[in-house]
């Protein structure tokens, strides 16, 4: 899975990838709670994002696994 930084500039606003705008197009949607939010193009069903959100969560989820067993392995 691909990871970005995105950096904001002196004036508050952020950079997104040419490959993220191309894909998404020029306006976006941000559902944001207090830890992360969720971007996304602008109409995208919730279906849609329910979908990519599962996916997201399965990754996170491997990774978690992931740095357990490496510590484990450190101990």
């Amino acid at each position: 899975m691909v990871k970005f930084k995105l950096k904001s500039n002196p004036q508050g606003q952020y950079y997104f990838p040419k490959a993220i705008r191309e894909e998404w197009g020029p306006v976006l949607e941000l559902e944001p709670n207090l830890n992360t939010g969720v971007i996304y193009p602008e109409g995208t069903s919730p279906t849609v994002i329910l979908r990519s959100l599962n996916t997201l969560r399965d990754h996170f989820e491997q990774r978690v696994e992931l740095e357990k067993a490496k510590e484990a392995s450190v101990k």
